[in-house]
């Protein structure tokens, strides 16, 4: 049996004397939140398994004036079936938090209302729609959400959103002092991926990629590393981690094609004769190993989108296999396979340019509203998502009223 806080003691002992003086007068337990649910759950709860007790209650006594206070007897716990609910519903604040509050259709994010480029309405926290209820975990806390730091508490949250570049559930920011940076630091990504990728491609006969160093310093690296600090400021994780991650791929790979640096031209590091005698081709599984560890990271930031939209997954999905075609171009060059490295080389060139365009069509999702734009453009949010369950479970009801009609 787990061992409870002191605080919760208290609340049990409290609830064990309201239930002996409520048995006694022939009243009812004042606190009716402890009374058993419609459809108890005790199995399961915050702090272990609380069975059900079921025992037999002998005749009731005579009804006793209420002038005259009967002593309390322990005799009267025998009076009732007693069964005892998880001790999440006895603990709980006088606030009483095991409620939802009634979600509004619209809330306040930067002096006006939320539209549909915010997914729409607000919905609760992980709203339990798979089973029994399992109450509700101290502090917000629910262990089956690995994401709990971004789903605890009750708040009204909002769906996953591209636009806002957050992969799950999240609480719109209150009194936001800064604009949404997603929009800037997509468009960013997307341009400068564009161009790389139109070279990959061979577009228009044009094979040198200097063109894109400025781009890569500038508006890849620099705007997109600064969209990722001030997605820190607004509190998203996921747009922190992904667009300063990528502003600094960008400065990379625009000081790897400097020819200041030298890394990979004629006379640099990998071109020396010590290294041209043994292996004169190093320099492309550098480079294979430079876009394989990308491969890994984008990976791990595509398996975050899996319960988003799907517009958001398919941009991380394009980007991932981009930086796996790229790496394995160079994985076939340094093998001698001229042929397969240029075959592959326009296959990264064709996802990063399909992955250039949905980080563009999520940026117009961000930016665009019913006060700038006449029309807003669909998301297409998974049907295991927030937002899917919340859609069947809609439709689901529509289907039983109109069958009941």
């Amino acid at each position: 049996m787990p061992t409870h806080p002191p605080s919760q003691l208290v609340r049990v002992t409290r609830f064990v004397l309201l239930w002996e003086l409520g048995a006694a007068s022939g009243s009812t337990i004042p606190d009716d939140r402890c009374l058993p649910p419609a459809t108890p759950d005790p199995g399961r709860g915050c702090w272990g398994t609380i069975p059900i007790l079921h025992i037999s209650s002998p005749p009731s006594p005579s009804p006793v004036p209420t002038s005259v206070t009967p002593p309390v007897h322990s005799s009267h716990l025998l009076l009732n079936t007693i069964k005892l609910r998880p001790l999440s519903c006895i603990v709980s604040e006088e606030s009483d938090r095991t409620q939802q509050p009634t979600l509004p259709h619209t809330m306040s994010n930067s002096g006006g209302s939320l539209t549909e480029k915010d997914m729409g309405h607000a919905t609760g926290a992980a709203p339990n729609t798979h089973g029994p209820a399992t109450g509700h975990y101290r502090g917000g806390y629910d262990p089956r959400n690995p994401m709990a730091n971004i789903h605890a508490g009750d708040e009204p949250r909002l769906p996953a959103f591209g636009g806002e570049f957050q992969p799950g559930l999240w609480r719109p920011v209150e009194k936001r002092q800064f604009a949404n940076p997603a929009p800037l630091g997509l468009s960013a990504f997307a341009l400068t991926t564009f161009v790389l990728s139109a070279i990959n491609l061979g577009t228009r006969g044009v094979n040198v990629p200097n063109i894109v160093v400025p781009l890569a310093f500038g508006y890849g690296g620099l705007v997109q590393l600064l969209a990722g600090m001030w997605e820190m400021v607004v509190g998203n994780t996921f747009g922190a981690t992904a667009l300063s991650s990528y502003g600094g791929f960008w400065i990379a790979w625009g000081l790897l094609l400097t020819p200041h640096w030298n890394i990979l031209g004629d006379e640099g590091p990998y071109k020396t004769d010590a290294i041209t005698s043994s292996d004169p081709m190093m320099y492309e599984s550098a480079m294979g190993f430079f876009l394989t560890g990308w491969f890994i990271f984008t990976t791990i930031l595509l398996l975050c989108t899996l319960r988003s939209t799907v517009m958001f997954f398919l941009l991380f999905f394009t980007l991932d296999l981009c930086f796996l075609m790229l790496a394995c171009s160079h994985y076939s060059h340094s093998n001698g396979n001229t042929e397969m490295y240029h075959t592959l080389t326009k296959a990264g060139g064709g996802f990063g340019m399909v992955a250039a365009f949905l980080a563009w069509y999520n940026a117009f999702a961000g930016i665009a509203d019913s006060s700038n734009s006449f029309f807003l453009i669909p998301v297409f949010h998974f049907p295991w998502s927030e937002k899917g369950r919340e859609a069947r479970l809609a439709r689901a009801a529509t289907r039983e009223t109109r069958d009941s009609a």
